[in-house]
């Protein structure tokens, strides 16, 4: 990866870390604290170009859902109508993870996992990094940070990891590197105390009667591996996270830049800079570049114009010597291309009425003939083109009650359609979600 500035949003400060990873060895260069107030007086005057994110988003939505088995092109949109209906929201940007496949009532579902945040509190984050010319390589959530530290030693365990930013206590259950579950709430310190060991005992209790799972310990991170001050006991049992070999740091370095450290190990998948805000972001910066490569040109382009101008008279009155001799021409010329846009407009008219046209009633009978229960025609427009071809698009829709039966009946049309003499399908569109389709293809009658 190579150097890298990573940085964390924890309550009213930010934390910066900057680094270099080898493998998986991290040496760390350079770490700073600024308060949240100056930041961008910080980015303003920073010479990184590049950042890798850390943040607490204040609204978040995230759960698990479970979805029918179907084809990989056609998961991406079963999985956003499931969360677009579960949260009743269509401003977030979210991250899935899989879980694993269960059986209920006799049929196969896949589980999925999925952390969600709101639209304008990302484009804010963004913001921030963009208005001064900066790029984000991306965006984690803080508990999706902290999780990577402990996936690299608990990869089949279940456990419970803790983490704080501040007062605010995140609270994570894994199993088989894999989040099933959240909880975030407000502590009444900034250490472990016995209101935060009722609260990770709730949520042991949770994970077991609703995930039939207990974690065989609780990983305490960051500032919480130094507590001392519990009286409680836990269900699980305790165990504090210290620095691996590999991360070259002082212990205290890796206790207070704990989200930083492990942002670098953190995998793409849980960025959740989704893909619009990606391209949205890579444009800008390309305008930017632009923009300033236009106004170089443009500088140079004045220079050139001076340098040439003192020669541009000298030649403007021999120009217009011989310009005055092109009168005729330019009369003569003026006419001919009058006569042969008439020409060209009386040419089409001909051509036009001396084609042959296709004969479309046999397309229509084929069509007509489709028979299927699980597929209705809303409507069939055929529009003919330059090359004498016609174009057909059938918009519909169907009765079938699961996505594998509709997906089978349209890829059934698809196959009826390609068995069409002189018909080549050109593009289709199944839409899940309202049950309908469209399928566009070319037909052309042989002579």
């Amino acid at each position: 990866m190579g150097k890298t500035v990573a940085v964390s949003f924890e309550g009213n400060s930010v934390k910066v870390l900057h680094s270099s990873l080898k493998g998986k060895a991290l040496s760390i260069s350079k770490t700073e604290v600024i308060p949240e107030s100056r930041f961008d007086d910080y980015l303003s005057t920073s010479k990184a170009s590049e950042y890798i994110v850390s943040y607490n988003f204040i609204e978040s939505v995230h759960d698990m859902i479970t979805v029918p088995p179907v084809k990989a092109k056609f998961l991406d949109k079963v999985i956003e109508s499931k969360i677009r209906k579960a949260t009743n929201r269509r401003d977030i940007t979210y991250i899935t993870f899989e879980i694993g496949e269960q059986i209920s009532g006799n049929k196969k579902e896949l589980e999925i996992y999925y952390f969600g945040v709101s639209n304008e509190e990302l484009k804010s984050v963004m913001d921030r990094f963009h208005n001064f010319g900066k790029t984000v390589r991306a965006i984690y959530p803080s508990l999706f940070s902290a999780a990577s530290l402990i996936r690299r030693s608990f990869r089949q365990d279940p456990v419970l990891g803790a983490f704080n930013t501040g007062n605010e206590m995140g609270v994570f259950f894994l199993k088989k590197g894999d989040i099933h579950f959240i909880r975030n709430y407000e502590s009444t310190e900034s250490t472990m105390s016995d209101f935060d060991i009722q609260n990770i005992n709730m949520t042991i209790n949770y994970c077991f009667q609703n995930l039939r799972t207990n974690p065989s310990s609780v990983i305490l991170l960051g500032g919480l591996a130094s507590s001392s001050e519990i009286t409680s006991a836990t269900v699980a049992p305790l165990a504090s996270y210290y620095k691996p070999d590999d991360i070259k740091c002082s212990n205290d370095i890796f206790s207070e830049f704990l989200l930083p450290i492990s942002s670098v190990y953190t995998s793409n998948a849980s960025n959740i800079m989704g893909r619009d805000f990606k391209n949205v972001f890579a444009l800008r910066s390309y305008m930017t570049y632009a923009a300033s490569l236009f106004i170089v040109i443009a500088v140079l382009m004045s220079g050139f114009t001076l340098y040439k101008g003192s020669r541009v008279a000298d030649k403007r009155e021999s120009i217009k010597k011989a310009s005055s001799s092109l009168h005729n021409v330019d009369r003569i010329y003026a006419e001919y291309q009058e006569r042969s846009e008439k020409l060209d407009r009386l040419m089409k008219m001909v051509n036009y009425m001396h084609q042959t046209s296709p004969d479309l009633a046999e397309l229509l009978l084929t069509i007509g003939s489709i028979s299927s229960s699980n597929v209705t025609f809303q409507s069939i427009e055929a529009k003919m083109n330059r090359d004498n071809m016609f174009i057909v698009v059938i918009k519909g829709t169907s009765s079938v009650d699961s996505y594998s039966s509709m997906q089978a009946s349209f890829e059934e049309l698809i196959d009826v359609i390609k068995g069409i003499k002189n018909a080549e399908v050109a593009k289709s569109d199944l839409h899940i979600s309202s049950q309908s389709f469209s399928l566009e293809f070319k037909y052309k009658k042989s002579a």
